[in-house]
């Protein structure tokens, strides 16, 4: 959004994107008066997920905040180090993304779907809302205690 671009800025530098080189005036309205291709991420809630069995989730926390705590079946693919991982996920499959609120995944699935990646929804609230789920978790800081 005009006025915004400082904090977008600032967001990507806080998840390692640290070599913003513009914006685009006008933002999206801009985008689509030219005429451009638009594209849209699936959604899903974490009271959703809870009812799926069982999806493959892919967590693009840092690994701190993996390890302090993680949905049981998911897979630890930071968001820093995403494109590193490329050979690991299966283009064809359904991969439910997640970070701790929604942010980081967002980003996530756009960088997966520009190399070719499909079937890729966002678990909306991320890790705080599947907390509040029944969906198993793995909560690593008490595991044994």
């Amino acid at each position: 959004s005009e006025g915004k671009e400082h904090e977008a800025v600032l967001r990507l530098a806080r998840v390692g994107y640290d070599n913003t080189v513009g914006h685009l005036k006008g933002g999206i309205d801009t985008w689509k008066a030219a005429g451009r291709a638009l594209d849209h991420v699936e959604n899903i809630t974490a009271e959703g997920l809870a009812q799926l069995n069982p999806p493959h989730i892919v967590d693009v926390r840092k690994p701190g905040e993996f390890e302090a705590g993680h949905v049981a079946q998911a897979v630890s693919y930071p968001l820093d180090f995403i494109n590193d991982h490329l050979n690991d996920l299966h283009k064809g499959h359904n991969h439910y993304v997640h970070c701790k609120s929604g942010y980081r995944s967002v980003i996530a699935i756009s960088i997966l779907k520009k190399q070719g990646y499909t079937g890729l929804v966002d678990v909306l609230g991320g890790y705080s809302s599947m907390e509040k789920t029944n969906i198993p978790l793995v909560d690593v800081c008490t595991k044994g205690a």
